[in-house]
């Protein structure tokens, strides 16, 4: 995180990760989760479409922040958590990682 603006966020590991992802625009804050960090931003900056649509017109993306849990359950609820914050928050966040 460099301040040219925020990446997504995501998170999911062996079990699972919650994660910040922001675009590179920075006009965005994304939370998600995902098994396989490396393949989960491959997709959502590669040409194929199992990045989300809203992603593809705001290439590249990047991962700010990621959280590993101990299943895929856990990681959804971190997200929605994540989802709650304010914007604020949700850069707080980012950066003390």
């Amino acid at each position: 995180y460099e301040g040219a603006g925020l990446d997504v966020l995501y998170a999911i590991q062996q079990a699972a990760h919650t994660i910040i992802v922001t675009p590179e625009l920075g006009d965005t804050i994304l939370p998600g989760i995902t098994r396989d960090l490396e393949r989960r931003l491959q997709e959502h900056n590669g040409d194929n479409r199992r990045g989300a649509a809203y992603t593809r017109a705001r290439r590249p993306v990047h991962i700010v922040y990621r959280e590993s849990c101990s299943s895929r359950s856990q990681a959804a609820r971190r997200e929605h958590e994540i989802r709650t914050l304010t914007r604020r928050d949700k850069e707080k966040l980012a950066k003390e990682q």
